[in-house]
């Protein structure tokens, strides 16, 4: 295979030469700002500007869930039977085949309002024919994702040395909550442009320059290569020789206890994480729960959540080599969960209103929930990738697409 530009190889600053680990963190940088624009609450906000109704978005989050389910453990499964590489390259197309397929409806749909009003009386039931356009489009992208998803994250494992994995990781984690958090920031920026309003067109918008980064994220993929990976050193501990079998079998429970456990937590975020964007917009002047935040003020909020995430993951690594790692994970999300369980005392005790504490008080307890259990993910990640066997760490790199289930499939409950 041909080496990859030199423009694209030179990213060494987090801490490892191999070029699949350097590809990485190009991929992370487009599918973050990606993510930032559109898939972290905007295609929210838009589907139920569309539509008018919460309960129609939580469907569509649920159909995104198991969109992703299938195609991910099927990847999974051909990532630890065939070469991973080979399994990104399908992701990719699969990706950029839906990027370009939803860019180009949306901006054509205005040339097409017969065949929209016909088909939006047909869909009357489900919504509008834009609403069932972005549902198909989205599905497609989740679809793809979780197809190169374990294949991404077993060349990734695979490339690193076993026990030096979460200063890699965590550096990778800060520069993806990086781009998270100017992503919104752009939404501010070009939402403020707009008068600052929550329109259908400044949302599409949005959206369409969000899914727009998935391209040169599927075309960095293509990058990824099999023969750059690491031989032993980056062998799990279950594969260790010296280990004996009930050390081994010790080893293999550790990724079961996190896989239930994600599962379970997934589940309960579906429910909240999904709707906090909306939360945060909707005005309780008109009779609904919520902040009644502008569009520039909730961008902000949001980019703000993502980017202390930074100094926390630098907590998380640096408590985790005192205490140990999943002592460190166990205790910051306790932190993380109590703020959740805050922001809910707040709502029972009626505060959610317009006035400017009751706002800052949610909003404060949302900052510190968000920081808290998102700089918990290179921890999970690294105790994963180092306990499982290497040959089967793409499929359990696919149990995301099921706790992506609990995460999707809850929101429409």
């Amino acid at each position: 295979m041909a080496p990859c530009p030199w423009y694209l190889s030179a990213v060494g600053f987090v801490g490892s030469s191999n070029k699949n680990a350097q590809m990485m963190v190009w991929y992370t940088i487009f599918v973050a700002l990606s993510v930032g624009l559109a898939f972290s609450g905007v295609t929210a906000i838009y589907l139920q500007h569309l539509t008018g109704s919460t309960s129609k978005v939580g469907y569509a989050e649920g159909v995104f869930g198991v969109m992703g389910l299938v195609p991910g453990l099927v990847g999974g499964y051909f990532s630890d039977k065939f070469r991973r590489d080979s399994v990104i390259r399908c992701s990719a197309w699969v990706n950029i085949f839906g990027s370009v397929g939803l860019i180009a409806v949306l901006v054509l749909d205005h040339s097409a309002a017969s065949v929209r009003d016909v088909l939006d009386a047909y869909l009357n039931n489900i919504g509008t024919w834009k609403f069932a356009v972005v549902c198909a489009g989205v599905s497609v992208l989740y679809a793809g994702n979780s197809i190169g998803y374990a294949s991404t994250q077993a060349v990734l494992a695979d490339s690193l040395t076993t026990g030096d994995r979460q200063g890699f990781m965590t550096r990778l984690r800060m520069i993806q909550n990086l781009c998270y958090g100017a992503g919104p920031l752009i939404c501010a920026a070009i939402v403020a442009a707009c008068h600052d309003e929550w329109t259908e067109t400044n949302l599409m918008v949005l959206v369409i320059v969000g899914v727009f980064f998935r391209i040169p994220a599927a075309l960095v993929s293509f990058c990824f290569n099999d023969d750059l990976c690491l031989a032993g050193e980056s062998d799990g501990m279950a594969d260790s020789s010296t280990a004996g079998d009930a050390e081994k079998a010790r080893y293999r429970s550790v990724p079961i206890y996190y896989f239930v456990s994600d599962v379970l937590w997934c589940f309960g975020s579906g429910m909240t994480v999904k709707f906090f964007p909306i939360f945060f917009k909707n005005d309780p002047s008109d009779g609904v729960e919520g902040l009644g935040l502008a569009p520039t003020t909730l961008f902000v909020v949001s980019a703000a959540a993502l980017l202390l995430v930074l100094p926390m993951s630098h907590v998380g690594l640096r408590l985790s080599t005192h205490f140990g790692r999943i002592q460190t994970d166990i205790v910051m999300w306790y932190v993380g969960i109590s703020s959740l369980a805050g922001m809910c005392a707040l709502g029972y005790a009626g505060h959610y209103t317009t006035r400017f504490w009751d706002r800052a008080a949610v909003l404060v307890l949302y900052l510190n929930r968000t920081a808290w259990l998102q700089a918990t993910g290179p921890i999970q990640q690294s105790v994963m990738m180092d306990f499982v066997e290497k040959k089967t760490r793409a499929r359990w790199a696919s149990a995301y697409a099921i706790t992506g289930l609990g995460w999707c499939g809850s929101a429409a409950v």
